[in-house]
């Protein structure tokens, strides 16, 4: 069966043609969140109903191609292993999937061209900054944060507070890093799970700075660890045509993020 998810011309009407497309196939594909990028609607997409909750989000940061490709097409993979009964890099997902369910947003935030009263996936105002920024306090690898779009997160806080997510891992970019955060409480897991997820991709283990907004507020709220991925190299990021060998690279670690 031919793929849905390929190296698309980046907009939120792709991003929505591809995921609603994903929806027809799988229709156990659930749409869970609907607010709107101004007049756009936002998807969340989520599998499985389990208790152990995990979110992804992706494109955090604005105008940023490859993070919505790379959650797409690992929604895309995991909703065939579980259509069909097979497996995915060698771990049988209805099993792996018996207890869980994932929720991907693959588009987070509206692009940096899009006007200062859009909206993010959960419904949050975005913010326009422009050069410093205390609210952001980005680590080594992450200066990519210090400009453009930032989210207003209450609306975000509310929906993790009422999913009760055991994690949430944030792809943005670049810098081929996991940066990791879990509050004060029990950071050797945390950091554990990080070094797992480094091992697998050949990434970089980054310090635990407080490089995103979301997870910093996510670690120090639930003590439950949050992990920012910076995938691909340069400005990467904004070229679909990386995305496959991003892919490559990032696909198991983000398979081991929904299992562990």
């Amino acid at each position: 069966m031919e793929g849905i998810v390929k190296a698309l011309a980046f907009d939120f009407d792709a991003v929505e043609r591809a995921a609603y497309a994903l929806r027809g196939r799988y229709p156990f594909l659930r749409a869970i969140a609907g607010e709107g990028f101004g007049k756009r609607k936002s998807l969340a997409l989520s599998v499985g109903n389990g208790s152990d909750k995990v979110l992804f989000a992706g494109a955090c940061c604005g105008d940023e191609a490859v993070p919505s490709l790379l959650l797409l097409k690992f929604t895309e993979d995991v909703c065939a292993a579980l259509d069909d009964g097979g497996c995915f890099l060698g771990m049988d997902i209805r099993r792996a999937f018996l207890d869980r369910e994932i929720v991907f947003v693959p588009g987070a935030m509206p692009s940096h061209e899009m006007d200062r009263g859009a909206k993010g996936a959960f419904g949050g105002k975005i913010k326009k900054y422009v050069g410093d920024n205390s609210f952001i306090k980005a680590g080594k690898g992450s200066s990519y944060c210090k400009k453009g779009c930032c989210p207003d997160f209450d609306a975000v806080k509310e929906a993790c507070r009422g999913q009760d997510f055991r994690h949430i891992v944030v792809i943005c970019g670049p810098g081929e890093a996991v940066y990791w955060d879990s509050g004060e409480k029990d950071p050797c897991r945390a950091q554990f799970m990080a070094k797992i997820l480094t091992a697998c991709s050949g990434y970089w283990l980054g310090e635990n700075l407080g490089c995103c907004p979301l997870i910093d507020w996510f670690a120090r709220e639930t003590g439950r660890p949050g992990f920012l991925v910076l995938a691909g190299r340069g400005k990467s990021l904004k070229l679909p045509e990386n995305f496959e060998g991003i892919y490559k690279r990032v696909a198991e670690m983000l398979l081991l993020a929904a299992v562990m």
